[in-house]
């Protein structure tokens, strides 16, 4: 971790690096006023259909005695419910969802990650029963790395932070079968704070990530071939990224959007606006149209129509975005939409059943900056935001994982040391 990055989280107070965005979460933890949000020049075209409507019996309409109407179930408002308390601590991990439906919570800060205490630790959660159990540990501790479900079931874990030290390399696989772990073939570069993509041939595209050796990012990208474990080279991005998002569009293609990139020896990365693509055909990354401004911290969401929806972020050392924006991948285009409620940065986004989007936690704004409880509701069709139901507590390092029966598994939370909190966002049956 550079000086600046840990300077801004003991001047803040909260240490919010999150696994896919390390340097993008941390350094806007001294923002201290609000973003400009842009008025957006158009509402949206909306493609998409709207949502089915609620409120009818599961398996079929039931009929009351003496009528044709079909009785329909009680409307039930969005909440946050208790999702029991994980058998360890989990902030800033990595979570990935099985075959099975249940979820894993991989590794990530125990308590000060500034002093190094990283675990190896599994928790797994039962979507069916919404137990927890203990899984086997992973073959080395991590934090700032990724977890990729594989089209055979297995999940590959690469790369890690190491604090004051060159990241990972090393790689390994979970079988859920067996419960066990196993190492494969290292990457050709260490890296943590990458992001990493499986594509629709069944390889992983990890790209970008920090490195004490280029702390402002790394350009470079490599494969992951499922069948053999081994790494090899693809083609490099046209920027230096850390704190990035990227996105698997419909065409196959994959958008990288911000982070962190040039660095200025007194503050530390500077953040970035523009955005590549990654065609996995060719092996190359094209530059397309930037963002209206620089983002890291950010969130990108895939929605239903092919466009993604950008949202939030820290655009600069004093900034945090309320605004959001929306990529089409057929023109290659930003275009703004309306804007959340609250500033956030680090914050969970998670599309829903009825393909709104939930935002929800992350750090807000001031000199030192509080953790957020709040949550908010995308609408793609009318491009607006509606507050929901906050969660039961503030929370930053936090994962979300949508569950087979709609509702959205939140864990994990850091505030100077790792929680073991876990809750699940109900959208309810409401209009």
């Amino acid at each position: 971790m550079t000086r600046a990055t840990a300077g801004a989280v003991k001047r803040s107070g909260v240490a919010t690096v999150v696994a896919a965005a390390i340097v993008a979460v941390v350094s806007l933890l001294g923002c201290a006023r609000t973003a400009q949000s842009p008025t957006p020049s158009a509402t949206p075209a909306a493609n998409l259909s709207p949502p089915p409507s609620s409120g009818e019996t599961p398996g079929g309409a039931l009929e009351t005695p003496g009528s044709s109407v079909p009785a329909s179930t009680p409307e039930r408002s969005p909440q946050w419910l208790a999702a029991g308390t994980m058998p360890t601590p989990h902030g800033f991990h990595a979570v990935v969802q099985l075959d099975d439906g249940s979820v894993l919570v991989i590794g990530g800060v125990v308590n000060d990650g500034l002093d190094g205490m990283v675990s190896a630790s599994v928790a797994r959660f039962e979507a069916a029963d919404g137990s927890w159990s203990v899984g086997a540990n992973m073959t080395e501790d991590r934090w700032a790395h990724t977890a990729t479900r594989l089209a055979d079931g297995t999940v590959l874990v690469a790369g890690s932070h190491v604090q004051g030290a060159e990241p990972r390399s090393s790689a390994e696989r979970y079988d859920p079968d067996s419960g066990a772990w196993t190492s494969t073939g290292s990457m050709r570069s260490g890296r943590g704070g990458h992001t990493a993509t499986l594509l629709g041939d069944g390889t992983v595209l990890v790209a970008g990530g920090f490195s004490p050796s280029a702390p402002s990012g790394l350009a470079s990208a490599e494969l992951f071939n499922p069948h053999t474990d081994v790494w090899t080279a693809t083609g490099t991005m046209g920027s230096s990224r850390q704190g990035q998002t990227a996105t698997l569009l419909l065409d196959g293609r994959v958008l990288v959007v911000g982070g962190a990139g040039e660095v200025r020896l007194a503050e530390g990365p500077a953040y970035g606006a523009t955005a590549e693509l990654y065609d996995p055909q060719t092996g190359r990354w094209a530059e397309t149209e930037s963002l209206s401004m620089a983002r890291a911290g950010h969130t990108a969401t895939l929605l239903p129509d092919g466009k993604v929806l950008v949202v939030g972020g820290s655009i600069d050392d004093d900034a945090t975005a309320r605004s959001a924006e929306l990529f089409d991948p057929l023109s290659g285009s930003w275009t703004l939409t309306s804007s959340m409620a609250s500033a956030r940065t680090g914050h969970i986004a998670t599309i829903l059943a009825d393909a709104s989007v939930l935002v929800a936690g992350g750090v807000g704004l001031g000199s030192d900056p509080l953790r957020l409880a709040s949550a908010e509701l995308y609408d793609p069709v009318r491009g607006t935001w509606t507050e929901t139901a906050s969660m039961p507590a503030p929370g930053s390092g936090q994962t979300a994982t949508l569950l087979p029966d709609g509702r959205v598994l939140v864990v994990g939370d850091y505030d100077f040391e790792s929680h073991a909190s876990a809750a699940i966002y109900d959208p309810g049956s409401g209009p």
